[in-house]
């Protein structure tokens, strides 16, 4: 078996392709395989000689299946790859509250606001621009047990639906602590 071999990323809509050229038994067989940016198994195109065939050998699906995956895979909730040292893991997990920081404002921001915001919300209440990554910060204060989704939605300003999160005990604990240090 012969193989080429050539990576690419599609950055709009975050998958990672590898494009093989795989010589089996004088047969050219022309693989892609996507996977989404979490690098997991996103879908697979396999082409012989430029057509789908009908049936594909054992070999080449064993093949594609030992080369799932292109960059180091990341659980959903995991902040750390697969391969990353103890320290390394230890130190993604602890989620840092600086005075000031994105994070801040938003905690506080729930933390006045007890009933519950959505993102969009408490961003608006925080004074952070609706451009930056606050919808990205928030799922960071709710994996660290900060906040934590309801069961209710409200509308947004773009009409859409958005999930409502409120601040959690562990969330009042910490928003309280860095006010009192600074």
């Amino acid at each position: 078996m012969t193989i080429s071999i050539g990576s690419d990323t599609d950055w709009r809509t975050a998958r990672w392709s590898r494009h093989m050229k795989v010589v089996f038994k004088n047969e050219v067989w022309d693989i892609t395989m996507y996977l989404n940016a979490s690098g997991l198994p996103d879908g697979v195109d396999i082409f012989l000689d430029g057509t789908l065939p009908m049936i594909i050998p054992a070999e080449i699906l064993d093949f594609v299946d030992s080369h799932q995956q292109i960059k180091p895979k990341f659980d959903d909730q995991q902040k750390f790859r697969n391969s990353d040292k103890p320290t390394a893991r230890i130190a993604a997990e602890e989620i840092k509250i600086r005075a000031n920081s994105a994070r801040h404002k938003l905690l506080m921001a729930h933390y006045s606001d007890r009933n519950g915001l959505t993102d969009e919300e408490a961003a608006i209440h925080a004074g952070l621009l609706l451009t930056s990554e606050y919808a990205t910060r928030c799922s960071e204060l709710e994996r660290a047990g900060l906040i934590a989704s309801m069961p209710t939605h409200r509308t947004g300003q773009s009409g859409a639906l958005r999930v409502v999160r409120r601040i959690t005990q562990k969330g009042v604990v910490a928003a309280e602590t860095v006010c009192r240090e600074g």
